[in-house]
Order: C-alpha cells, then sequence, then structure tokens
C-alpha cells in the first residue's frame, strides 16, 4: 500500500449538523477531494432497507456494511492522493471498532459538529424534513451520545457551527487540524 499523503476527515454529528455540508465544502480545498456519505450508501440498499427507527438488529447490521463499504473507499482513493472527507454520524466507541481498524496508519483528523440541538432540529426543519415524535427523540438521543463520546480528549476536535458559515466552519477546521 503506497502512502496516503493527504488526510482522512471523519465529520461527525447529529442530523441537521451540516456534515454533508462541510465535508463537500472542506474538500473544495485540496486538489482532489471526495465526499463518502455513510448514509448515502445505506441508501443505495433497493430493497430490504431498514429506518433507524424500525427494526434497530437490521438497521445496525446495515449501517456496520455501509460504514465498511465507505471505509474500503475511503482508503482507495486515500491511496490514490486524495483528501477523503467520511460523513457519519458515527460514536467514538464505533470509530474505535470499525474505523480504526481499518484506518490504521493513515492521517486522520475526527470532527464532530455540535451545534446545539435546537439549532439541529431547526436546520432539519428547513430541509422540509418532519419532526415527528420519534425523528426528534431519536435526533436528541444521537446529540447526547455523540456529545458525551466524541469528545476533546479522544482527538475529536468539536466544533459548535451554529453561528458559522460552512466557509468559516472549514477554515476552523484546517486551522485547527493543521492541514
Amino acid at each position: 500500500m503506497p502512502p496516503a499523503t493527504q488526510p482522512i476527515f471523519v465529520i461527525s454529528g447529529t442530523h441537521g449538523a451540516g456534515k454533508s455540508t462541510v465535508a463537500v465544502a472542506l474538500m473544495q480545498h485540496f486538489e482532489l477531494g471526495i465526499h463518502i456519505s455513510v448514509d448515502e450508501i445505506r441508501r443505495s440498499v433497493v430493497s430490504g432497507f431498514a429506518d433507524t427507527l424500525d427494526t434497530a438488529a437490521e438497521s445496525e447490521r446495515q449501517f456496520r456494511l455501509a460504514r465498511w463499504s465507505a471505509l474500503q473507499t475511503a482508503t482507495i482513493y486515500a491511496e490514490a492522493a486524495f483528501a477523503v472527507a467520511l460523513d457519519d454520524a458515527v460514536e467514538e466507541k464505533i470509530f474505535q471498532r470499525q474505523y480504526q481498524q481499518l484506518l490504521h496508519g493513515y492521517l486522520i483528523r475526527k470532527v464532530l459538529l455540535a451545534p446545539p440541538l435546537d439549532v439541529a432540529l431547526a436546520r432539519l426543519a428547513e430541509l422540509g424534513i418532519k419532526k415527528t415524535k420519534p425523528w426528534v427523540e431519536h435526533t436528541r438521543t444521537l446529540h447526547q451520545e455523540l456529545s458525551t463520546a466524541n469528545r476533546a480528549g479522544a482527538k475529536w476536535l468539536v466544533l459548535d457551527n451554529s453561528n458559522l458559515s460552512v466557509e468559516e466552519t472549514v477554515q476552523q477546521i484546517l486551522d485547527k487540524t493543521k492541514i
């Protein structure tokens, strides 16, 4: 495997944190950059898709498969000198179990976009995503889990991007990850 010269950014955060938007904007700062969304890979399931709010065991299995596919793709592109932005609401314990194993030896930069919950929910509403009670509760739980697990002590750059533009958020990521 040739040494990867560009970083692999793991952009985490709850729904509405701005992961995809920031990941795309971040990759535009590199000569070669790719955005890989775990959710997009999951949505490629044509038959038997397990929604996060439905069947927990099957949903968890499909997340593992999507993450594994995203990680494999990330390493292929990283070895071809691409900067990579992996977009996934991933907790530190899952990072340790899945990501770290496959990405060992790569230049990893972990970023948690952490706007307050009300800001994330407002962003989802702006996107037209229905705020059903189960969805709001799921988002609230995910927000709390990520805020607790993905701390700076675990080498996550934690950014409250609620009052930052996309470009300001990207600039902080670049500045604080020394890229």
